[in-house]
């Protein structure tokens, strides 16, 4: 074992005599604890201990620009926790209890990573008021994303979800929700019941519900759309196959600069040199 000089960190050698960076966290724990915070970003950092319990009080913690291809369970028993950013990593999957143990989160960073999916349990977070997991491989979002009474900021972009839970409509206090760059065909008509909704963004979807001059006018015709849709009874109602053409539409939809970021990894220098080309 060695340490890296200037670092909270130490090089170990793994099972495959490989090297690789972990965090010192007897080191973090005396010097960082007493501030409630730790900002450990671009640490170069591939692996964490699993002893975050010895930080009952930490209030923020920054991983983000590492290597981290998953986050140990104590993490998520560090219920004093409000913002945890975990972007820019290699992230492809959070344990199933994530959000269990997290009543007083209220920012939420998990954009450019490798996720397929987002535990059920994020919906315990009650005072969750923001979340990015952008640039992600997202397939849909947890049904339960309706149970964030307090979110108010949502970012879904450039992940790969065909639909969107009918429980976002009870995500009452979202002002700003962002499904561009995704293969969604159809909205759920629960959007109609988010009128605190400012900012909708839907570019780059093969939309048919709602209709894309609709969805090009604004956010406010968007909702004004979808809720009278929601009232309507059902034989009068736009028919689900069309969200059908959601799995016709390939995802050559996306500008070749999205597609390639998507290809590559989640390189953000490599994002910015393409959207630029």
């Amino acid at each position: 074992m060695r340490k890296p000089e200037g670092s909270e960190a130490v090089v170990e050698v793994n099972k495959k005599g490989e090297e690789q960076v972990v965090l010192n966290l007897s080191v973090v724990s005396g010097m960082l604890c007493p501030l409630g915070a730790v900002n450990l970003s671009k640490s170069h950092l591939e692996d964490l201990p699993d002893y975050f319990d010895s930080l009952p009080k930490l209030r923020v913690l920054n991983l983000s620009g590492n290597m981290l291809k998953s986050l140990p369970r104590s993490l998520g028993r560090c219920s004093f926790l409000e913002t945890l950013d975990a972007s820019f990593n290699q992230l492809e999957h959070l344990f199933l209890s994530f959000g269990a143990n997290l009543p007083r989160l209220k920012r939420l960073h998990l954009q450019l990573n490798k996720l397929k999916a987002l535990p059920e349990s994020i919906g315990k977070m009650a005072s969750l008021v923001h979340l990015e997991v952008q640039f992600n491989k997202l397939v849909s979002l947890p049904p339960t994303i309706g149970d964030l009474k307090s979110l108010q900021t949502l970012d879904a972009s450039g992940n790969f979800s065909t639909s969107v839970p009918d429980s976002i409509g009870y995500a009452s206090s979202l002002t700003y929700l962002d499904l561009s760059y995704n293969q969604i065909a159809r909205l759920p008509l629960s959007v109609g019941n988010l009128t605190q909704l400012q900012e909708l963004k839907l570019f780059h979807n093969p939309l048919v519900v709602p209709p894309l001059e609709v969805a090009e006018h604004s956010t406010k015709a968007v909702v004004e759309y979808m809720s009278q849709e929601l009232q309507k009874p059902p034989g009068a109602r736009p028919r689900r196959h069309f969200a059908l053409l959601s799995s016709l539409r390939p995802p050559l939809l996306r500008p070749p600069w999205l597609r390639e970021l998507l290809c590559r990894g989640s390189s953000m220098d490599y994002f910015v040199e393409l959207k630029q080309t």
